[in-house]
């Protein structure tokens, strides 16, 4: 499913529970997904449709084999998701949908000491212009998981719910950029080198496939 293909069942889905509403409510968020804001809107007495967006940014330090990267992450989701509760009126759910997922990271690569080990060779810094990877995930990534609180529950007014589940974001697809510096007598050498640092980079990720989810949410009914 692409990208336009999620907002057309996003449009559906909004336009179908609204026709059976059985009360709105507006929540804001934190947890392993970012900061994040959504909306619900009850179906019944046992079911409602979510729907929101979530954003994080931050920087950490990684290594593979003897590389060192400078690595950013941006997280940007838009989770669609049906709860169904075990009771009409109930608390506890459990919850399916899919996330349109927009995450991505930076890397770039930086030397140590000067110098950077790749492949089996050492290149000093002005051999090396730069090194970077681009990693992305699939962009529309099912959701399973549970829950604690309904919402759009009748006699609710502000609220808190939680949600804990797993996402199958697939493997991630990366993209690698290597540029020759000033001193180029090894540059074709170096270039044979990264796709040995390439492979290794790919081994690395490999399990990423499963994302994490647990978010916590403060909310009001109107």
């Amino acid at each position: 499913m692409g990208t336009s293909a999620f907002i057309g069942v996003l449009i559906l889905a909004a336009a179908a529970s609204t026709a059976h509403a059985e009360g709105f409510a507006l929540g804001a968020g934190a947890g392993t997904m970012g900061l994040g804001v959504q909306g619900v809107v009850g179906i019944g007495d046992r079911m409602s449709l979510r729907a929101g967006g979530n954003a994080l940014a931050y920087s950490y330090d990684y290594r593979v084999r003897r590389v060192e990267y400078d690595a950013k992450v941006r997280m940007a989701s838009v989770p669609v998701v049906l709860d169904w509760f075990f009771s009409p009126g109930g608390d506890l759910r459990i919850t399916g949908g899919l996330y349109g997922n927009f995450d991505k990271q930076e890397l770039e690569a930086r030397p140590q000491s000067g110098v950077y080990v790749i492949g089996n060779n050492t290149y000093g810094a002005n051999e090396i212009g730069r090194i970077s990877a681009s990693v992305k995930y699939r962009s529309i990534a099912p959701y399973i998981g549970a829950g604690w609180v309904n919402a759009v529950a009748k006699g609710k007014s502000w609220n808190w719910n939680v949600d804990v589940g797993i996402l199958y974001i697939g493997k991630p697809k990366t993209t690698y950029t290597v540029i020759c510096g000033t001193v180029q007598t090894n540059c074709a050498r170096l270039q044979g080198d990264m796709v040995i640092e390439a492979a290794a980079f790919d081994d690395d990720r490999k399990e990423e496939r499963i994302g994490g989810v647990a978010q916590f949410w403060v909310g009001k009914r109107f």
